[in-house]
């Protein structure tokens, strides 16, 4: 797993979040601004989403190649290696009685969740 990796935006999450959902495909320009139209109900300019991806690249989170005209953006990053970041920085930050609660809530979460709904 890649440690240091560079916190990311709301924004850039929604667009990894994009990224991830249509693995193993990579996706272009023109299908990240319709599926963020679709799934966040953002409407995004072209240059808006490319500057976000040129952004995700310099995070080292996306790796591009160019097809013809269009350029494809592929995640680097994986969604398990991010979220498992993510916890280790949220339990890095908590302390013990706050750990005890957040193992408490998770529980309950699963308690409630049926395991095709998790």
């Amino acid at each position: 797993m890649k440690n240091e990796l560079i916190p990311l935006s709301v924004c850039e999450k929604q667009i990894m979040s994009i990224l991830w959902e249509r693995q193993p495909e990579d996706i272009d320009l023109y299908q990240v601004q319709t599926r963020a139209k679709e799934r966040f109900g953002k409407v995004w300019k072209l240059q808006t989403i490319a500057t976000f991806l040129k952004r995700l690249e310099n995070k080292k989170y996306i790796s591009v190649y160019r097809v013809g005209r269009y350029s494809h953006y592929h995640p680097e990053v994986s969604l398990v290696e991010y979220r498992s970041k993510e916890f280790e920085d949220l339990v890095k930050e908590c302390t013990e009685q706050e750990l005890q609660l957040l193992i408490k809530k998770i529980e309950d979460y699963k308690k409630i969740k049926s395991p095709e709904e998790m």
